[in-house]
């Protein structure tokens, strides 16, 4: 999509569409976190260092998707600019990257979005994330149910794993169906 409308920019775009979809990328964002604080919270092990690298990968994979969605209904350019700097290491180019999609971005999305990319203390996003989307952070099994029924082969293979290593009995039924399924 960008790549057509970089190369058609008299194409209509439905910013309304968008917007949607920012705010859908958006909330399995904060689902993400989530499921990553309460996995974090209850654990140590390498099972869970990398369920938790997984789920920061995948936070990270969604927030590049919001990006290139706003890449198409703002200049493409600068939008990518305030990505590349959000992502680099300079503070001041993080700054001004920050301010810059304050001034853009229309309110609506800024009380989303620019809470993920500000590095605001987990507890107040979980808090932004239960008054945004009425999130609750789950128990430890019900965030490693909540993986194995989503489509990510990559996230359940690393929640099989935490359960095996952990014996987490609970879930013994669900992980079965899951490894006769496939």
């Amino acid at each position: 999509l960008n790549r057509l409308h970089e190369t058609n920019p008299e194409l209509r775009i439905p910013t309304d569409k968008i917007e949607d979809m920012v705010h859908a990328e958006a909330r399995a964002c904060y689902e993400t976190l989530s499921i990553s604080r309460a996995i974090a919270r209850n654990g140590d092990g390498g099972s869970n260092r990398l369920l938790v690298r997984a789920l920061q990968e995948c936070r990270d994979q969604k927030l590049e998707i919001i990006f290139r969605l706003l890449g198409l209904a703002y200049p493409q350019k600068d939008i990518y600019s305030a990505y590349t700097a959000l992502k680099g290491t300079r503070a001041d180019r993080r700054s001004a990257a920050l301010e810059f999609l304050d001034n853009v971005l229309r309110s609506n999305l800024n009380s989303i979005i620019l809470p993920l990319l500000e590095e605001s203390s987990p507890d107040a996003l979980a808090d932004r994330a239960k008054s945004l989307f009425k999130i609750h952070q789950p128990q430890r099994d019900d965030a490693l149910r909540a993986l194995l029924d989503q489509p990510d082969n990559w996230l359940a293979a690393c929640a099989l794993r935490e359960i095996g290593e952990r014996r987490i009995r609970e879930l013994a039924d669900k992980c079965r169906a899951l490894s006769a399924a496939s």
